[in-house]
């Protein structure tokens, strides 16, 4: 399972998101998403920040804080290393 950095753009509103002044209006927000690479399709990722691994009697493994981040919002991905150690695990 490969663990990635992935830079990308988010849509953003603010939190009272009522009578706006023009000058008050939202931009995207930049984001830097870290975790392991579950799904890649042409369309979109899926990256999760946690796997528990499937105990005795678990049919798979499971994940945590999984978001799925659209192709067309991805500035940047880049593959992190994980030492051999932590492959062992």
């Amino acid at each position: 399972m490969q663990m990635i950095h992935v830079t990308w753009l988010d849509s953003c509103e603010p939190v009272d998101n009522a009578d706006l002044a023009l000058h008050e209006m939202p931009r995207p927000q930049l984001l830097f998403q870290v975790g392991f690479l579950l799904i890649d399709t042409p369309e979109h990722i899926v990256v999760a920040s946690g796997v528990k691994p499937a105990l005795q009697g678990q049919a798979e493994d499971s994940y945590d804080y999984a978001i799925a981040i659209p192709r067309c919002s991805i500035k940047e991905i880049n593959t992190l290393e994980i030492s051999e150690t932590e492959k062992a695990l």
